[in-house]
């Protein structure tokens, strides 16, 4: 299992839970890269990957800025949005434009580093277009690498929304 300390793993009990041909378990049916490319290859197809829980720290640290108690929710990524990181943020010269880093495979490998000890938690004044809570996550990766997430309290996730690399703090 891809070793995290913003994201705790799950127990075998919610592994087991949570794996199905709609949802991939971190470490128990693939790693993140090969989720990545699962969602590359299956264009047509929508299925999640289960990165494990927030760790009480991580939610601690959330709840401060966001004001949303997140303790004990999932982090999560639909392939959705796997396709419109890639989609978005993938051209090397729009990203330029905007003074940040064409995504890569590899690069969008590093979503779940970024919930380990983020830099900054700030919460987004709109909704995510789930109409939910949204919040950034940033942290000092090839540059700085920021996470929008949304809070889904029905499901009791963070659902990553989008990923991208700035060269730029803010």
């Amino acid at each position: 299992m891809e070793k995290m300390t913003g994201i705790q793993p799950f127990t075998k009990w919610q592994a087991d839970n949570y794996s199905s041909y709609k949802g991939f378990v971190n470490g128990k049916d693939m790693t993140f890269g090969e989720f990545i490319e699962h969602s590359i290859e299956n264009k047509g197809r929508s299925a999640k990957f289960y990165f494990g829980k927030l760790s009480k720290e991580l939610a601690d640290r959330i709840e401060a800025k966001v004001g949303k108690n997140v303790e004990n929710y999932n982090v999560i990524i639909n392939s959705t949005e796997i396709r419109h990181i890639l989609l978005k943020h993938g051209d090397f010269a729009m990203e330029a434009q905007r003074g940040q880093i064409c995504i890569s495979k590899s690069l969008l490998e590093n979503i779940p580093e970024v919930f380990d000890y983020p830099e900054e938690i700030e919460k987004l004044q709109s909704l995510d277009y789930g109409r939910r809570v949204a919040f950034i996550l940033r942290k000092k990766i090839n540059g700085y690498a920021v996470v929008v997430s949304g809070v889904s309290d029905g499901r009791t996730a963070i659902q990553i929304d989008s990923f991208w690399v700035t060269n730029s703090s803010k």
